[in-house]
């Protein structure tokens, strides 16, 4: 923040308390990163930090590396502006975060993401897995991502914004929004099951941790006698001879659980 914001008329220096301990003048830092100087604070808030979430394996320095190498400038100059919009924000962050996976030009998020997760199926066999984390996120949560970097740096910059209007929710504190569309449809959702023996279904319960309610395919409760309940929707219609789709169990770290 001190380098981005520093003007050449301040007699800046900073100190490193590393091995050895050196002092660098803020304003040979600006001169040696030249005009990527101007946008660490958006770099430093769209990689994630106290305010902001992280983007899985996609770090500061790959981040500082594309904009300082390849000159990507345009989209993240629109974080400084005030008064911007809100689809504004969302198409910046969106097409930050293509250039930063090295998606094809003219695809969208969601697109890409699907594209990367064949990819990824592709490489493994039946008894493998992958890391979910490291695709792409969708469009949706990567616009929440982008509204909470657009209110970070506006508060940096002495331009603070309506935390509820740019990312985030009151439930007594602020609570980060991660998106705002539906991760799955709820006939899948409600496929998910696990085989906790505590009929509260706690902290371990394998649905909990996945951000899900209890269904009726659960081992002990059933999704009706513990705190994580929901109903379960009806997969078959009736007019219809449709095979369920198979059910996914998942494990919980519990040691009780069956």
């Amino acid at each position: 923040m001190l380098v981005n914001q520093a003007s050449a008329d301040m007699d800046l220096y900073m100190l490193c308390c590393m091995n050895p301990t050196t002092l660098y003048k803020v304003c040979y830092i600006q001169e040696s990163l030249g005009e990527t100087s101007k946008y660490l604070m958006v770099l430093r808030a769209i990689t994630g930090g106290d305010t902001v979430s992280a983007v899985y394996r996609q770090g500061k320095h790959k981040a500082f590396n594309l904009v300082h190498n390849k000159k990507e400038y345009d989209k993240l100059k629109t974080f400084y502006n005030a008064g911007n919009t809100h689809q504004q924000m969302q198409e910046a962050g969106e097409s930050f975060l293509l250039k930063l996976y090295g998606a094809p030009h003219g695809v969208s998020l969601d697109e890409f993401c699907y594209t990367a997760y064949k990819q990824a199926i592709s490489r493994v066999s039946l008894s493998s897995s992958f890391q979910l984390a490291s695709l792409p996120p969708t469009s949706a949560a990567a616009k929440q991502h982008s509204f909470k970097t657009y209110h970070t740096v506006q508060e940096w910059m002495g331009r603070p914004l309506q935390p509820t209007a740019w990312g985030w929710k009151l439930e007594d504190i602020l609570i980060p929004i991660e998106t705002d569309y539906p991760i799955a449809p709820d006939c899948l959702l409600n496929m998910i099951s696990s085989g906790c023996k505590a009929d509260s279904c706690g902290a371990s319960c394998g649905c909990r941790k996945m951000g899900v309610h209890c269904s009726a395919i659960c081992t002990n409760c059933s999704g009706k006698t513990c705190k994580n309940a929901a109903q379960m929707p009806s997969f078959i219609d009736d007019d219809e001879e449709t095979e369920a789709p198979r059910p996914v169990s998942i494990e919980t770290d519990d040691e009780d659980n069956a």
